[in-house]
C-alpha cells in the first residue's frame, strides 16, 4: 500500500490534476456559456485592479478579504489572458506549498508538537 501513494507520487498527481484543472477551466470559460472560473475569482481581480489605479480593494463591494491578497492578484489587472488567469496559478502553487506544509507537520515529531527543550 505505501507503495502506491508514495510523498513524490502524491504531489506529482496532485499537481497534474492543478494543471489539468487549470486547463480545462480555461477551455470551459472560453467556450462555454457556463463559466469555469467561480465569481469569487472576479471579486478577487476586481479588487486587484482597483488596488492597480491606486484605490482601495474594498471598493469592490463584496470583497471581505485581506488587501494583501489584492496585491498578490495585482498582475490579474495587467493586459492579457495570460495575466488575467495568473491568479489561478497563484492560487494552486499555494494549494500545493500548504500540502508540503502539512505534510512536514505530519512528519515532525509528536505529530507537530514543539519539543520543550527547543521552545522559547
Amino acid at each position: 500500500m505505501s507503495l502506491i501513494f508514495t510523498t513524490k507520487k502524491v504531489f506529482s498527481g496532485a499537481i497534474a490534476l492543478r494543471v489539468i484543472s487549470l486547463l480545462y477551466g480555461l477551455l470551459q470559460d472560453a467556450y462555454s456559456p457556463v463559466k469555469y472560473t467561480d465569481i469569487d475569482y472576479m471579486v478577487f481581480t476586481d479588487a486587484a485592479r482597483y488596488v492597480s489605479q491606486g484605490l482601495s480593494p474594498y471598493e469592490r463591494e463584496t470583497y471581505r478579504y485581506t488587501p494583501l491578497l489584492a496585491w498578490i492578484l495585482l498582475p490579474t489587472s495587467w493586459p492579457g489572458a495570460f495575466w488575467f488567469s495568473s491568479g489561478k496559478i497563484v492560487f494552486a502553487v499555494s494549494d500545493i506549498v500548504a500540502g508540503w506544509f502539512i505534510l512536514l507537520i505530519l512528519q515532525a515529531p509528536e505529530g507537530g508538537a514543539m519539543i520543550t527543550e527547543q521552545g522559547l
